[in-house]
């Protein structure tokens, strides 16, 4: 009899295995979560099944879907109850995390956590996303490590200056990053030079810049980068750009790829404002946000008559 029940827990062990390895080789096959669930739920942990098709349904919905307030509710029970025990295999208290589709997708830690731990996280879900404060000697060491590169989006912060950011930003596991969110720090215009100057950013689709003391030296420096070219989504909001900034972004190529671009509070004038309306490259945004800069009511109207309803004050 205790063969047997050897025999049962190693078959699921080596089941639930490759299905976990599956869904972290194909982190964006829904398919293969639902199958998953149902296999899950045929063994008992319906629970787990349960949190899976709830989240990938949320996924799916609009925002202002009816039927997202059930499900919702749903998911906080599910994780008030099993979020504890879900996290116990990643091995530390202080980590936290973000379920996605039913999976940890993001992870919160310091970079010394995540260098230590990493290849265990990555065994267990498909995490995608890491949030982690660090000092210079820790990004340093962050930069070194491999696991930085199985990242499509990462969050830094701890108060980084420009000399945090140009020992990091040289690191060749960065080519993965689609998303970099820097908000809160002091990396200023020689950080914001650092990284257009980055060789591996290449792939980086947004970037999260607010309250970082930047100025217009620093967005030229990204206007005119040789790598950051299929930026779609630009956050700026309480920096310190001004009309020579805007007027750098409005002459920059790479500014046709962009979606979104929020300059909420900063110190655009005039002359500003009227590059970014009559630039020949601002072609695809669906936002723009210019709250609480210097742009007069004659300017609004020239940005309003070609950005419409897309633009904002």
């Amino acid at each position: 009899m205790g063969a047997v029940l050897y025999s049962t827990a190693k078959v699921r062990m080596t089941h639930d295995d490759a299905f976990l390895q599956a869904i972290i080789e194909n982190p964006d096959d829904d398919a293969l979560r639902l199958v998953y669930a149902d296999w899950l739920e045929e063994h008992s942990d319906v629970a787990r099944a349960e949190f899976i098709r709830v989240q990938v349904e949320l996924a799916r919905l609009p925002e202002r879907d009816e039927r997202r307030q059930a499900l919702e509710a749903n998911e906080g029970e599910l994780l008030d109850e099993y979020e504890e025990a879900w996290l116990k295999p990643f091995g530390i208290i202080e980590m936290s995390a973000e379920f996605r589709r039913g999976f940890v997708w993001g992870v919160t830690a310091d970079a010394d956590d995540f260098i230590e731990r990493a290849e265990q996280w990555f065994q267990l879900a498909p995490v995608q996303h890491a949030d982690l404060g660090a000092d210079i000697k820790g990004l340093r060491a962050l930069a070194r490590s491999p696991w930085l590169g199985r990242l499509t989006s990462l969050r830094l912060g701890s108060d980084l200056q420009a000399a945090d950011i140009r020992a990091f930003a040289g690191s060749t596991f960065l080519a993965h990053l689609a998303s970099l969110d820097l908000y809160n720090n002091s990396i200023r215009d020689g950080g914001l030079r650092a990284l257009a100057a980055a060789p591996h950013l290449g792939n980086l689709k947004e970037v999260r810049l607010g309250w970082n003391g930047i100025g217009s030296a620093g967005l030229t420096a990204l206007a005119n980068s040789p790598v950051l070219g299929h930026l779609t989504h630009l956050d700026l909001f309480y920096n310190e750009v001004d009309g020579r900034g805007a007027e750098a972004l409005a002459a920059s190529h790479f500014a046709a790829a962009l979606r979104y671009l929020n300059f909420r509070g900063n110190d655009i004038d005039n002359e500003g404002g009227r590059a970014l309306a009559e630039s020949p490259y601002l072609t695809g945004l669906s936002r723009l946000d210019l709250h609480q800069n210097r742009v007069t009511e004659a300017t609004r109207e020239l940005l309003r008559a070609r950005f419409g309803n897309r633009v904002q004050f």
